[in-house]
């Protein structure tokens, strides 16, 4: 069996194969479908496999899950040998990330499942897109404010969303946003209720600020 440290970048990344006799050897890939493929091609189904926790990670998981025993996701703010290296190399990030996954000294994060990653980014999307709504509402506000009489200026506030829709150069991209907004949590509301009958846990704490009162609350645990 052996264990191997992955050090994962945008392009490319850097694998530590180390064996049993504490034999090491360091390959470079690239984060393509053709190097992917040739870094699978060498994995053993007895090896195990550690990789840090960066923003491409649930791509990279998926990708080679199947093709060993174990994929250990490291969390890199606790993994201080990688975070506080003096020799801050790619090389060496993952030769200590095979080294310590064989003393099983690895702190690891819990990979979420599938759903609960689409369920993230459509939260996610939603509260930027709730923002861009609130910001275009306040850019109107403020064009209202600098060129419309002083009572429109004081019930602008009262007036809401109707504004806006009123003026033809605010509402088709408020429109746009709504539609998009309404899409988002319909589809949240699908997954968060197909989830219902996993017996594991799911909480949903997530706030959204809008004087729109759209808001509703859900953060992703598992």
């Amino acid at each position: 069996m052996r264990h191997i440290g992955v050090d994962l970048h945008k392009t490319n990344f850097v694998v530590c194969f180390l064996d049993a006799d504490d034999t090491q050897r360091l390959e470079t890939y690239t984060l393509t479908r053709d190097g992917l493929t040739r870094f699978v091609g060498e994995l053993e189904a007895a090896d195990e496999l550690a990789v840090e926790a960066t923003h491409n990670v649930h791509y990279f998981y998926d990708q080679v899950k199947g093709h060993v025993s174990r994929v250990a996701v490291v969390d890199t703010y606790r993994f201080g040998v990688v975070a506080k290296s003096k020799k801050k190399t790619d090389k060496a990030d993952a030769a200590a990330l095979a080294r310590f996954l064989k003393l099983g000294w690895l702190p690891e994060v819990q990979m979420p499942s599938e759903q609960v990653r689409t369920l993230r980014q459509l939260l996610q999307a939603r509260e930027t897109l709730v923002s861009m709504r609130t910001k275009l509402k306040n850019m109107a506000h403020a064009a209202f404010s600098a060129t419309e009489s002083e009572w429109v200026a004081q019930h602008l506030e009262s007036l809401g969303h109707e504004v806006i829709v009123a003026d033809p150069n605010f509402a088709p991209m408020y429109s746009t946003l709504n539609k998009k907004i309404k899409t988002d949590k319909r589809d949240a509301r699908v997954l968060c209720d197909a989830r219902r009958d996993n017996p594991r846990p799911i909480s949903l704490i997530m706030a959204f600020c809008c004087y729109t009162s759209l808001g509703w609350s859900a953060v992703i645990s598992e």
